[in-house]
């Protein structure tokens, strides 16, 4: 395999562990403020149960799910959980058919496989790329237009 379409596995190799490190943040955020607004909530519940009358730890502890909910539903954390993944997703894609290409066009000399490869792996780059940036840019409006 030439150096060139190496340095290409490489370059998406690298990229797709950066996405998927930030996927994994994503995650992180998400889940953030809705455990904690689930745990006090089932534990306020429970309270009440047991005690058949509200108290102050009740108050407490739904006081604290109203904050969590309330900053979850204004602040949205983890919002392009999905777009990270999906595009994890298809540069592990890009990867593999960058593997699939090359035994595809081994009849060819190496700089020509290597220019046919990099044309389409080109291709499906700018794809990912464009749709994560997309999906970020236009979160980033949004939020904007929110500020606005």
């Amino acid at each position: 395999m030439p150096a060139v379409v190496q340095q290409l596995l490489a370059r998406v190799e690298a990229r797709r562990c950066e996405v998927s490190r930030q996927a994994f943040w994503e995650n992180v955020k998400f889940w953030s403020l809705k455990a904690p607004g689930m745990i006090p909530g089932c534990g306020a519940a429970v309270i009440a149960a047991m005690s058949r009358e509200f108290g102050l730890p009740v108050v407490i502890l739904s006081g604290l799910l109203a904050i969590c909910v309330a900053l979850d539903v204004t602040l949205h954390p983890g919002k392009h959980r999905n777009a990270h993944l999906r595009a994890a997703d298809g540069l592990r894609s890009l990867r593999n058919s960058i593997d699939l290409w090359w035994i595809q066009l081994n009849h060819y000399s190496a700089d020509d496989g290597a220019a046919q490869i990099l044309a389409r792996a080109e291709k499906q780059w700018e794809k990912i790329t464009g749709y994560l940036e997309g999906t970020l840019f236009t979160a980033a409006g949004d939020l904007n237009a929110a500020q606005e």
